[in-house]
């Protein structure tokens, strides 16, 4: 889509042709209204094609406003906000969100301000509206104080709602309207009581051994009855060393067959712990997993980090596109806990096939090839080619 620019007396104009036909309904809704939100629009025809000029005085692009600065949150969420408000006067005109241009060149605001953000609404091009706030909301990952750990981490919580196939503006709201929370006071901390406590996991006792019964009986039993017929007599010999001699022999006899029989019932028991069924849940309630059934998709091509450190550390595997790696938990897909790694400091994106590597600001840099990386710039990767965090060595592939 060519853009030009066109200064008429006191009124700068953006101009955008359209290939297609424009949606003749939203052209005379624009041209008869002034649609709050929207950047008026009037429009020409040359040579049989039509050009839409936008009135952008006293405006500027979003891209020139954030082009050497980075944003807070609390910008990212006033433009979203404006962006919404500005999409419920458009449904009131019943006018197609998918003529919306939300690439930050296209979006408009007011010199003093975010609070009116103008949308470029093009009649005559259509596309996928979330599929164009989605790269929005990744434009925000490049802009935002990667140094601001609440707002990074609300800028990337926006990211992971972006990435679900089918989401809507509300998702986003839940994020944009949380406040800070308030850490209790050392003079408040014994008052402080959380709104609901996470009921304590008691572990369950460990099953007991059996203890082997049946051989320890057997020599009691026999000790005492040998101990009896000595006792009243009945175990008398002539010969009374003989008789000394058959009274030990059966002690050592009985003992003998004891401990036979307390090694068989500890045997048993042993077999009967190994044996026993891993997926037996005692019956507290809990469902049995059940096995999967119907066609499978195959899985995507997993790419990976191959570490070359020293020391060690995983090889990180990249399961998912966009792959944010850094510090910080929660917002990053991968986590590596070192000090010279910034909270947020690499990402990994693909697109029409190919992987590109992108610096997110980070403390002591991304290197590709042994070249350190521009911030929040992409760069081609390739199979085999080295990638350095910061001190951190891998191989992609």
């Amino acid at each position: 889509m060519e853009v030009r620019y066109r200064r008429e007396l006191n009124e700068t104009f953006l101009i955008l042709e359209g290939e297609k036909e424009p949606d003749a309904y939203a052209v005379r809704v624009m041209e008869e209204n002034s649609v709050p939100g929207l950047l008026s629009c009037r429009i020409h025809w040359s040579e049989g094609k039509p050009e839409y000029y936008f009135s952008i005085s006293g405006h500027r692009s979003l891209q020139k406003s954030w082009e050497k600065k980075q944003v807070s949150l609390e910008e990212i969420r006033e433009l979203l906000f404006g962006i919404y408000r500005a999409l419920e006067h458009l449904e009131e005109y019943l006018i197609d969100v998918n003529h919306v241009l939300l690439e930050p060149e296209f979006l408009y605001i007011p010199e003093a301000g975010l609070s009116q953000v103008c949308l470029c609404c093009h009649p005559g091009w259509k596309d996928d509206f979330f599929s164009r706030l989605r790269q929005l909301i990744q434009y925000f990952l490049n802009k935002i104080d990667p140094m601001e750990e609440k707002s990074a981490q609300a800028a990337y919580e926006l990211f992971q709602i972006s990435r679900k196939e089918f989401f809507g503006f509300e998702d986003l709201f839940p994020v944009l309207d949380q406040e800070e929370e308030e850490e209790p006071t050392p003079e408040s901390a014994d008052l402080w009581i959380p709104e609901e406590e996470a009921e304590p996991v008691v572990p369950s006792p460990p099953k007991k051994r059996k203890t082997p019964m049946v051989g320890s009986f057997v020599m009691v039993a026999g000790m005492c009855a040998i101990g009896l017929l000595y006792g009243l007599g009945l175990w008398e010999l002539p010969d009374s060393a003989a008789s000394w001699g058959l009274l030990l022999l059966a002690a050592a006899l009985v003992f003998f067959i004891g401990l036979i029989l307390r090694e068989w019932e500890m045997r048993k028991a042993a077999k009967e712990t190994r044996e026993t069924p891993r997926d037996e849940f005692p019956e507290t309630g809990e469902a049995v997993t059940e096995f999967l059934q119907g066609p499978f998709s195959e899985k995507p091509r997993e790419r990976l980090l191959i570490s070359q450190n020293s020391l060690k550390h995983d090889t990180i595997h990249i399961v998912r596109m966009p792959f944010v790696i850094g510090k910080m938990e929660g917002a990053c897909d991968y986590q590596l806990k070192r000090s010279v790694i910034s909270r947020i400091h690499a990402r990994l994106e693909q697109q029409e096939g190919s992987v590109y590597l992108i610096d997110c600001n980070s403390t002591n840099g991304t290197f590709l090839n042994g070249v350190r990386l521009e911030p929040n710039r992409r760069y081609p990767v390739r199979e085999g080619d080295e990638i350095v965090l910061a001190d951190l060595k891998y191989l992609f592939q």
